[in-house]
């Protein structure tokens, strides 16, 4: 072996060895928590029946037993019996990392979504970034590297904006400030010592208005709309839509924050319950929003299929990767805003449970013969 191959073959190597640490490490993690949340679904019971044909439709489409305890977990929290949902370990720790090769994944954090999507001919809109900090690099607004201190003058009297990590999830350390003089107003603390918090990955955003039917819903946060697209055989298609909206005062709509998720149709027209599930180990239902009193069951979303559009032309613009979990929110304008692209770790669960519906539909079987065990 030459030494040109020998590194090569170290090189290929290494990478295997960091995808197997994330593999297991995200194996391990899933088993503690279904086991830990046992006490939610030990009491849903299957039939005979029901459990012999869950064994061989995944016998049949995938190659092999697999464990119900997730599809279990699933129907105790909306009581769905259904056997082609995706429990999330084998999304985890296989399907995600197959169709998105996990370094190609993990650098793709949140300082690219306008570098990959803002096009002046697209049909989304990107939230206006007013500076950016990327492995401890600062950029302004237009992407020029400038100092902390240029950023800090630049920011200081920006008014309402949103802060939030670039490398991080479910709404962790996402936090609304109304700057002026070098301060937040609403905790008058030092915008300088807000950005020490943050280290070196974050990004800075003005923040945004929603259009006029999600404000009506909750207006103290940007109400999301979840869209996963995924690639099969050579088209795109996506997986049932949810609607994540924020409560209480909060605002953060993530379902890890507090927020509640409701699914929609392709329409836009709200199905009947929305549910606060916390980390899959609660389950409050609602039919109207607690704070507005809106009715959900046949509330009408607009554009919706503009979003569903514009998840398809973001998903072309982003090379290499099989599937995406995109935040989209209608602005003042009802257009389409991309808020956040997700890419490891996109939690497929709240989209099944809130939905009924399995993640890839009618493609389901189709989708999981990809990844048939062997």
């Amino acid at each position: 072996m030459t030494l040109r191959n020998l590194y090569r073959w170290f090189f290929a190597r290494s990478k295997e060895l960091i995808v197997r640490i994330h593999r297991t490490k995200t194996l391990i993690m899933e088993w503690i928590e279904i086991l830990r949340k046992r006490k939610l679904y030990e009491h849903i019971h299957w039939t005979t029946e029901q459990q012999k044909a869950f064994d061989q439709f995944w016998l049949e489409h995938y190659g092999k037993r697999i464990s119900n305890r997730w599809h279990r977990l699933y129907e105790t929290l909306n009581g769905h019996f259904c056997i082609e949902y995706t429990p999330e370990i084998l999304f985890t720790t296989k399907i995600e990392l197959i169709l998105n090769p996990f370094l190609l994944a993990s650098v793709l954090d949140k300082s690219f979504v306008e570098v990959l999507y803002d096009h002046p001919d697209g049909p989304v809109k990107i939230p206006e970034t007013l500076g950016l900090c990327s492995h401890g690099f600062l950029y302004d607004g237009q992407r020029k590297v400038t100092s902390r201190e240029k950023l800090l003058g630049h920011i200081a009297d920006a008014g309402e904006v949103i802060i939030k990590p670039t490398n991080a999830s479910s709404g962790e350390d996402v936090r609304l400030m109304n700057l002026a003089g070098g301060r937040d107003t609403r905790t008058g603390n030092a915008l300088s010592d807000i950005l020490d918090q943050y280290q070196d990955n974050f990004v800075i955003q003005k923040r945004l208005r929603q259009c006029s039917a999600l404000a009506k819903i909750y207006d103290g946060a940007i109400n999301t709309i979840r869209i996963t697209t995924y690639i099969l055989n050579g088209k795109v298609f996506h997986s049932p839509l949810c609607l994540r909206i924020g409560s209480g005062g909060s605002h953060l709509d993530n379902v890890h924050a507090g927020g509640m998720g409701i699914g929609l149709s392709d329409e836009g027209v709200f199905r009947k319950y929305a549910y606060r599930l916390g980390h899959c180990d609660s389950c409050e239902k609602f039919t109207t929003h607690p704070d507005s009193g809106i009715v959900f069951e046949g509330y009408v979303l607009p554009n919706i299929d503009r979003v569903i559009h514009a998840a398809y032309w973001l998903h072309g613009r982003s090379p290499g990767l099989g599937m995406i979990s995109l935040d989209i929110t209608l602005d003042q304008d009802e257009t389409p805003v991309v808020i956040e692209a997700n890419l490891i770790s996109q939690g497929v669960w709240f989209p099944q449970i809130i939905n009924e519906a399995p993640l890839f539909g009618e493609n389901t079987a189709r989708m999981l013969e990809r990844f048939r065990c062997r």
